[in-house]
């Protein structure tokens, strides 16, 4: 009987964040097959997008999917193995029954379910109420920092398995054997599935769990689990690590580097300043909030709420901020383990304030500087060890979580002062609402229907196989995800997308401007027939050259004129797609004898 009403809480919760998924995503649940969650700022989604439909490509036009020549063309591109063998699987079977719109939406609405019921087994195993464990599920999921990743950074918003690998660290604690030591070291790995710095910061939460162990438990059994914990950490990061072994060499080479580049493992130590956290960035909401976003733009770009709004919107919301230091506050009673105290174990919401704690400092730049007194941090000494993360405001997520759970040991307290269901409940709604209101985003502007593409590129789709084609302006300092997107729907060889730093793209850096005979002499070398020029990319920049580039590529004499393609824009019921563009004129390269050197 038990395990059959544990089931059935478990079918409500996951109904309840399913519903509450499909309200705070509107209406991306009803275009699955056709829009992605983005914003018109970045571009990276796209380059998922145009991978996996790469993996399927290839694998029906029999091709090595690690080497192509679609892109970087003639010399072609090294496509190396995914250090997320799984996750690529699991893209790749997706992708191939359905597309690529669906296979990223899927991924995103599936961490919105997961990580609110993985937050709830978490709490309710702290709390053993349901009501606390619901809201701080609602707390966690739906929290701003997830949403900016699901619109940016697909890895980075699959934060399901963090709550699910601290609650199987809290059980090994609780019962050392072997099968909680398996299932630990199972969620480790999950966690390092999707993204190594999730990976990475769970391997340092777990040694402030082993500290904590230390300093605060008074169990009998305090060695015998912490050992367990330990072992725990050995077997889920060996696991974890075994997908870097065929890429060892590029790691490796990585790490040396004294140059940085975008693919270098060795980041910028400045770069520590830009992505760590400011004073306001967990205390004001994000910018995309349809009523108090526009106060917070005032102070975005500045020192105190940080110059990325993806990097720094971590706002853990005044609801959850109040009801967590409520139960700081009232600790004594809340936490007191027996005798009616409200949680089960007072080892466990103390530790989540010392990993607030720790988060929070883990997630602040490499110093204070008071005066000409600096006070290090732990992102200093860190980048010492590991200088290929340098993102640390991404502990975020791990001080939202902590805040979570003591705001659900809260809860009980409050709601055991009320007398009937009826208040109790509608208290929990109401709790829920307001928290939801001050996480709110204006979906219908963060999707970007992907059905449909500038016109030029259906007219492409038409010609010959063997056609290769140039994008221009070229994108030489990072690879042009757009116009790796638009091949998917043409499917054609195209020069563009080298990676910044390679052979490839410094010979591309010599054939910038079009506009020089000589280039489209190279272009012709490299088999390029027909070039795409985008006009937005010469005005949009607003500069002068720019402009009087574009006028003299239609004075190049080895360049043929071929047609122009008019505007497009977004439907009215959209507010971005990928089909808007400028003007885009098609040229193709004369056939001229080569000139004898």
């Amino acid at each position: 009987m038990p395990n059959r009403l544990l089931r059935r809480d478990y079918l409500w919760v996951t109904g309840v964040m399913f519903f509450l998924t499909a309200f705070m995503t509107f209406p991306l649940i009803f275009r699955l097959f056709r829009c992605i969650p983005g914003f018109l700022s970045t571009d990276e989604p796209y380059g998922l997008l145009w991978y996996w439909w790469w993996l399927k490509f290839s694998f029906l036009n029999h091709l090595n999917p690690f080497h192509t020549t679609f892109l970087a063309a003639p010399q072609g591109i090294a496509m190396p193995l995914s250090i997320y063998p799984l996750w690529t699987l699991f893209n790749f079977a997706v992708n191939f029954l359905a597309n690529e719109s669906f296979t990223y939406n899927l991924q995103v609405i599936a961490s919105f379910i997961l990580s609110g019921f993985f937050m709830y087994r978490l709490a309710h195993y702290i709390t053993r109420n349901k009501p606390a464990a619901l809201l701080a599920g609602i707390f966690y999921a739906f929290c701003p920092y997830h949403f900016m990743r699901s619109w940016q950074h697909l890895g980075l918003a699959q934060i399901q398995f963090i709550p699910l690998y601290l609650l199987l660290l809290l059980r090994l604690r609780d019962n050392p054997c072997r099968k909680n030591l398996l299932l630990a070291s199972l969620g480790l790995f999950l966690v390092s599935c999707f993204d190594f710095y999730y990976f990475y910061f769970m391997v340092i939460c777990t040694g402030i769990f082993l500290l904590f162990i230390i300093l605060r438990d008074t169990r009998a059994l305090k060695w015998k689990s912490g050992g367990y914990v330990l072992l725990a950490l050995f077997l889920g990061g060996l696991v974890s690590c075994l997908p870097l072994l065929p890429s060892r060499k590029t790691v490796v080479t990585g790490y040396r580097q004294d140059k940085t580049s975008a693919w270098s493992m060795k980041k910028p130590f400045d770069d520590l300043f830009a992505q760590s956290a400011r004073p306001l960035s967990y205390f004001l909401p994000a910018t995309v909030h349809p009523v108090f976003g526009g106060f917070t733009e005032n102070f975005a770009g500045t020192s105190l709420y940080g110059v990325s709004l993806t990097e720094h919107t971590l706002y853990l919301g005044w609801i959850p901020l109040i009801l967590a230091i409520f139960a700081v506050k009232k600790r004594k009673k809340i936490f007191r383990a027996g005798g009616g105290g409200e949680v089960a174990d007072n080892f466990h919401p103390r530790f989540f304030i010392f990993l607030a704690l720790i988060s929070w400092l883990f997630s602040q730049p490499p110093w204070w500087e008071i005066g000409s007194f600096k006070i290090l941090m732990p992102s200093f000494f860190m980048y010492k060890i590991f200088p290929m993360f340098r993102a640390y405001c991404r502990f975020g997520i791990v001080v939202m979580l902590a805040v979570a759970v003591l705001a659900a040991c809260a809860v009980p307290l409050i709601l055991g002062r009320l007398r009937s269901n009826r208040t109790r409940i509608t208290l929990v709604v109401l709790i829920a609402a307001l928290c939801l209101f001050e996480f709110w985003s204006w979906p219908p502007q963060k999707i970007i229907d992907t059905s449909r593409v500038p016109e030029v590129y259906y007219w492409l789709k038409g010609k010959p196989s063997e056609v290769v084609i140039a994008e221009y302006p070229l994108d030489l300092d990072s690879p042009g995800e757009l116009y790796k997107f638009y091949q998917t729907v043409h499917n054609k060889k195209m020069i563009n997308a080298s990676v910044p730093g390679s052979p490839v793209n410094l010979q591309a850096r010599k054939i910038v401007n079009l506009s020089e005979p000589q280039t489209a002499q190279i272009l012709r070398q490299m088999g390029v027939k027909y070039v795409l020029v985008h006009f937005d990319g010469y005005l949009g920049s607003g500069l002068l050259q720019d402009q009087r580039e574009l006028e003299k590529i239609r004075r190049n004499p080895k360049l043929s004129f071929v047609r122009k393609f008019a505007p497009e824009s977004c439907s009215p019921k959209e507010s971005m797609c990928t089909r808007k563009s400028s003007e885009i004129e098609v040229w193709e390269i004369k056939d001229l004898p080569q000139q004898k050197e």
